[in-house]
């Protein structure tokens, strides 16, 4: 299937588990013109979670070309 995605915008709740959604389909990049995720939910840094969390949105947004 192929579809033209202009513009995404994600945050952290949902945002982390679509990207995992979209890897396990077998998308290792996609190319829109603009793609913006922000954090607003998990923000308190108790544990590792949250900063795993925020890593990985961090390396998804570098992935895009």
């Amino acid at each position: 299937m192929g579809i033209r995605i202009d513009q995404t915008l994600t945050q952290d709740a949902t945002g982390t588990m679509a990207y995992l959604q979209f890897e396990s389909m077998g998308f290792d990049k996609v190319k829109t013109d603009v793609s913006v995720s922000y954090v607003d939910h998990n923000t308190v840094q108790e544990g590792f979670e949250n900063a795993d969390d925020h890593a990985y949105l961090e390396s998804v947004a570098q992935i895009r070309h």
